[in-house]
């Protein structure tokens, strides 16, 4: 604590006890007495204590004493720390927020850059402007993966673990907010339960972990429907886990729910809102149309496998699925064709194509962005190709899958000449990941499969 004289007047008055009139620079009482005004300066004295409510716990997003997490104060101890604890704790969680922008470029850098300046409002904008009390959960994992980064870029193993409780803490904040209807279908709610998942994603905890998070934002978008996601910050929630959500179908041997036409129906919508505020890219629009056949592939698979394993599949039946993959393969075949001719095109920054075709897409990025959508439509296509060769085929050795006895029935979709990475050989699939440190370019795994719209590619 501070102590202070209750009076405001100069030095001279104050030790004479006398009321002084506090002109400044020098009283009139002092002028009058003949002498100087010593000022009205003070030497503060400064009283530290110990307050076990206010400095038994050091709060940065998470409960822990201020030993268990020495980074916080380099150096020695902060005065901040020690009289007003708050100060520092606010400090310190600016700067895990801020720090969550750093994180977002090192993990997402073609994804993020890739549609950061055609959407009204991105991550940076999240962690500059969001403030709702309500997003607790949010502002807890914003700390969470920037602490995560702050100790990845320092090596320090404390930060991580700092990282971990505040994630235990968002996951436990979400939990709660999920009982309150009025907030399950916020912006906020699902922001945090998509950065739980990336957490998974990017700090190797295993596949299994980042899955069960997916099952979850799966329902939320389900929830709040389409046009919840057409513009805005809901906009920037489905391009940001939507490549995920594709890969966990392929893996679980199920549909996406992304593939339904009222999904694809606000991709119009999306694209003249773009237009509207001058941030329109060819490219874009292509990637976006050619996302929602790729989010067919994962339904095909499962149908076909259903029709192959089934002993009564009526010729109808398999017609009617090789029409429509077909046309699925053709309208990618016919992005694919589209996206090589923009580039072709573009070949030259300064040209008119360019800018048409990449629109407000930073240079830095156009290249990766374009390269893996290329990589993802042309592994799509390649799964759909198998399927049309499997469905078409009258081998008798398809009688054989029929054979309760025969214990190679599911060696037939061995024969599938998938991307790598991909084993259709079980009802579900084990598609093995590899680590962020494997990656030789600056795109990490995580960034690879969302610009590739799900779809395991060769560099994966």
């Amino acid at each position: 604590m501070v102590g202070v004289p209750r009076s405001k007047g100069c030095l001279a008055c104050v030790r004479r006890r006398i009321k002084c009139d506090e002109r400044r620079p020098g009283c009139d009482r002092c002028e009058k007495k003949g002498s100087s005004c010593p000022g009205y300066t003070r030497d503060l004295k400064i009283n530290f204590y110990t307050n076990p409510r206010a400095v038994g716990s050091y709060k940065a997003g998470i409960e822990s004493t201020p030993d268990q997490h020495p980074h916080v104060f380099a150096g020695g101890s902060s005065i901040d720390g020690a009289v007003a604890p708050s100060l520092a704790s606010v400090a310190i969680a600016e700067q895990y927020r801020e720090a969550f922008c750093g994180f977002v470029e090192a993990n997402f850098l073609g994804l993020f850059y890739g549609y950061s300046t055609r959407v009204g409002t991105n991550w940076f904008d999240v962690v500059h402007n969001y403030r709702d009390t309500a997003g607790k959960a949010l502002d807890l994992c914003l700390r969470s993966l920037g602490a995560l980064h702050i100790g990845r870029s320092l090596g320090d193993d404390r930060l991580g673990l700092a990282s971990r409780e505040m994630y235990g803490q968002a996951l436990n904040h979400l939990a709660r907010t999920l009982r309150n209807p009025a907030l399950a279908t916020a912006d906020n709610t699902l922001g945090a339960a998509i950065l739980l998942g990336v957490y998974e994603l990017t700090s190797s905890t295993g596949q299994e972990s980042w899955m069960l998070h997916s099952r979850g934002i799966s329902n939320l978008y389900q929830i709040r429907g389409p046009q919840a996601h057409a513009d805005g910050l809901g906009r920037t929630l489905l391009l940001s886990f939507r490549g995920f959500l594709v890969y966990e179908a392929l893996t679980r041997g199920e549909k996406c729910f992304l593939e339904g036409e009222e999904w694809r129906s606000i991709i119009p919508d999306m694209i003249n809102e773009e237009r509207r505020r001058g941030k329109f890219s060819r490219l874009g629009e292509l990637i976006e149309y050619s996302f929602h056949e790729i989010a067919r592939c994962p339904g095909f698979l499962a149908s076909a496998r259903a029709l192959i394993a089934s002993a009564d599949t009526t010729d109808c039946e398999r017609e009617d699925l090789m029409t429509s993959v077909s046309h699925c393969q053709g309208v990618l075949l016919e992005h694919y064709s589209e996206l090589i001719a923009g580039l072709n095109a573009s070949r030259w920054p300064t040209t008119i194509q360019t800018r048409e075709f990449f629109g407000p897409i930073p240079f830095q990025v156009r290249e990766a962005l374009a390269e893996f959508s290329l990589q993802g439509i042309t592994s799509a296509i390649q799964i759909l190709q198998q399927l049309l060769v499997k469905l078409r085929s009258n081998d008798p050795r398809r009688i054989e899958m029929f054979d309760p006895n025969n214990q190679q029935k599911e060696a037939r979709w061995e024969n599938l000449d998938y991307p790598p990475g991909l084993n259709l050989t079980s009802g579900r699939r084990h598609l093995q990941l590899p680590r962020a440190t494997e990656c030789e370019t600056p795109y990490t795994w995580p960034d690879q499969l969302s610009m590739s719209m799900g779809m395991p590619i060769d560099t994966l």
